[in-house]
């Protein structure tokens, strides 16, 4: 049997930790054209359309899009919808009701002010990664010991990736099955072709060149896949950094910050044509995809990078934009090249090193000849299961932050 939410829940609250305070009493309700001007006690201003109000009535009759499930219909809606009577009770909470039909609604003020869609409090809610390069000096890591002791540090684990795109592991222990462990913590394992957990060992084995001896540029992994990992574990099992085989990261999104000052036609033409990439193995896959190498909002914000110039197909663009798209190509890599961008950490035995996949761009140096082995087990997890982790662990622990807008990564 399907259990079914309840049509109207209590608000969970993403405002500063708390409920009420000034920036939730409404002052005063005006009717314009095609909609209803609030005006707060805090001195802004918000516009809701008719249209927008009735689709997200969430009485019992019409359900609740808050939490994803509706009985009304938009094509039920008239596009001529408007209120015959508008008001506010003792409480505080926005009354309407609608012609034609006479249908009832109410709306609690922390709802509105939550779900206000101007551009400034679009602004407000949306999540502000924390961009470094190399001088960072003080790494996003934590230990073992306290992720796996409770919520708390399981949701400090969380933040930190968050909000830097990494975050390494300290005192994980180096014994298969651990590596799963802790991405439960994040969601769910994806399998590929390479298994549900792909071990990273030296081999002349080429079907993959992370098991070479080569040094590897910045990259992003598995392009060529319509949605690329979205989170990659790294648990080393056994590893010497004196053997070479040190790992580099990059901040994607502080690099492509640094191309739309330094250039911004590049940006825009790296953020408007789409790139094919392949992967072949001939008689057991042939994976393609096409996407942006930096992905951006509405508003222009960098939500997601995909970069790996190992496996891009050859490029199909209109003819005029052949040579400026490879000219701002060329740029992009030389600055995902650039020393002050990377961070250098030389992962020891015990070390789990967490990456989102659409931001940060990992590599490493390469091996010294007679390295002692080395063994690091890589896995996948979906970036949807982590931002509801990060969201459902953040309610239970009352962050303020819990409801902000997440970057979805590169989406296309």
């Amino acid at each position: 049997m399907q259990h079914l939410p309840s049509a109207d829940p209590a608000p969970v609250n993403q405002d500063e930790g708390v409920e009420g305070g000034e920036r939730h009493n409404i002052l005063r309700v005006e009717r314009a054209t095609r909609g209803i001007v609030i005006d707060w006690a805090d001195g802004h201003k918000s516009l809701f359309h008719h249209i927008w109000l009735r689709d997200n009535c969430h009485c019992v009759a019409c359900g609740n899009a808050a939490i994803g499930f509706r009985y009304l219909r938009v094509s039920d809606i008239s596009p001529d919808v408007a209120p015959a009577t508008v008001g506010l009770d003792d409480a505080g909470n926005l009354n309407i009701t609608w012609e034609p039909g006479h249908h009832q609604s109410q709306y609690q003020a922390v709802w509105l002010r939550r779900n206000c869609y101007s551009a400034a409090e679009r602004a407000r809610r949306r999540h502000r990664p924390k961009l470094w390069d190399g001088t960072l000096n003080q790494l996003p890591e934590i230990s073992y010991s306290e992720v796996t002791a409770g919520d708390n540090g399981h949701l400090r684990m969380l933040e930190l990736l968050r909000d830097y795109g990494l975050v390494l592991i300290r005192h994980v222990p180096s014994v298969v099955g651990e590596l799963e462990n802790v991405a439960t913590l994040l969601g769910y394992i994806e399998e590929t072709n390479f298994g549900r957990v792909f071990d990273i060992i030296r081999t002349a084995e080429q079907k993959s060149i992370a098991n070479s001896v080569q040094p590897l540029m910045p990259h992003t992994d598995e392009p060529y896949r319509y949605r690329a990992p979205g989170l990659i574990l790294f648990h080393c099992i056994q590893a010497n950094p004196k053997d070479g085989g040190v790992s580099t990261y990059v901040d994607g999104f502080k690099v492509a910050e640094a191309l739309r000052r330094e250039d911004p036609g590049a940006f825009d033409l790296l953020s408007r044509h789409i790139i094919p990439y392949r992967r072949l193995y001939a008689d057991e896959v042939d994976v393609q995809a096409a996407s942006r190498m930096i992905n951006i909002d509405d508003a222009g914000n960098v939500i997601g990078i995909r970069f790996n110039d190992r496996v891009a197909a050859p490029l199909v663009l209109p003819e005029d934009a052949v040579e400026p798209f490879y000219a701002a190509f060329s740029k992009l890599a030389q600055l995902y090249g650039r020393t002050e961008f990377r961070l250098s950490i030389g992962l020891v035995t015990g070390d789990l090193m967490l990456i989102d996949n659409d931001r940060v761009l990992h590599g490493r140096t390469g091996f010294a000849d007679g390295a002692s082995f080395r063994h690091i087990r890589q896995a996948h997890v979906n970036r949807t299961d982590f931002h509801s982790r990060l969201r459902i662990l953040g309610r239970r622990l009352g962050r303020a932050d819990a409801e902000l807008d997440l970057a979805p990564g590169a989406v296309g």
